[in-house]
């Protein structure tokens, strides 16, 4: 750990304890009533992330309280096992770190127990007041960027038939580490789907998407998981045709680091959004991606 870390650690705090949250629990039950009273919270959204929980024996977050158990400060964690190579570690994606004001000064208290597991920690564009503590805790800053992009190159003539199906129907050729990611995240708001090319049943890619809406009204489509991204873009003029029949739109979202390509680069309108991901203990196998984050929810 960094001398940062030990110097927070041995600072004295004796008001407030801290809890772990567990689903189904009286201290949850309590959680939802502080998340419903902060206004600057999207508290259904953060409501739902709560209720994700891919494993079970960790906790949705951690709680600074007093002795009657009246919270005054919430960091939230999204546990899972990811598998990078050939080796399975935890990963703790963190979201919603809120304290209350005259509480802010213990606010890294919440990061103690995750980083106590030595584990995969990652977190998308923290709000600015938390970046110069993650830095000092020796947490790696990564930039990525999402496109938006309004995409009218469809193949109307193409002879590649492709046909977006229901991940059930694939079951029998997704190796164990794929079928773990679909069936997880089909907890999630986001959606699972296949792409069968010419009916080879035994090569499709699969996608995680989430029909989002821009002021309310103009349907989005967020590419959130690409199975296999070579063959995506190969094909992506008649992907994209066909994604725009089944959901009704032309506009389309991704995400990517910058020495990555992109399929909506070259568009009649695209617009390019910098935005920051921190991690800490990061996997020599990793590469980008959304997964187990609330961006899924």
């Amino acid at each position: 750990m960094s001398k940062f870390y030990n110097y927070l650690k041995n600072k004295k705090h004796t008001n407030l304890s801290l809890h772990a949250v567990f689903p189904e629990t009286k201290e949850f039950d309590r959680l939802k009533i502080y998340i419903n009273n902060q206004n600057y919270l999207d508290k259904n959204k953060v409501n739902s992330i709560i209720n994700l929980s891919f494993l079970k024996d960790f906790p949705i977050g951690y709680v600074l309280a007093d002795k009657h158990f009246t919270i005054f400060g919430f960091l939230g964690t999204i546990f899972s096992n990811r598998k990078f190579g050939n080796k399975t570690c935890l990963h703790c994606y963190l979201h919603s770190w809120v304290v209350n004001e005259n509480y802010r000064l213990q606010s890294y208290r919440l990061l103690f127990p995750i980083l106590e597991k030595n584990c995969f920690i990652s977190t998308f564009t923290p709000i600015s007041s938390l970046e110069g503590l993650y830095k000092k805790l020796e947490f790696k800053e990564v930039k990525f960027y999402s496109n938006f992009s309004i995409f009218l190159r469809f193949p109307f003539f193409s002879k590649l038939d492709i046909k977006i199906d229901s991940i059930k129907d694939f079951n029998n050729v997704l190796n164990s580490d794929l079928k773990v990611i679909l069936e997880d995240h089909s907890q999630t708001k986001s959606e699972c789907i296949s792409l069968d090319f010419n009916n080879q049943k035994d090569e499709p890619v699969f996608l995680i998407i989430k029909k989002r809406f821009l002021k309310k009204v103009i349907p989005v489509i967020d590419l959130l998981y690409v199975s296999d991204k070579d063959k995506f873009f190969i094909y992506k003029n008649s992907i994209f045709y066909e994604l725009f029949k089944k959901y009704k739109t032309i506009f389309f979202l991704e995400h990517f680091l910058e020495d990555e390509f992109t399929n909506l680069n070259s568009e009649l309108f695209s617009k390019m959004t910098e935005k920051k991901v921190y991690y800490k203990n990061l996997p020599s196998n990793f590469k980008f991606d959304l997964l187990y984050s609330e961006l899924l929810d």
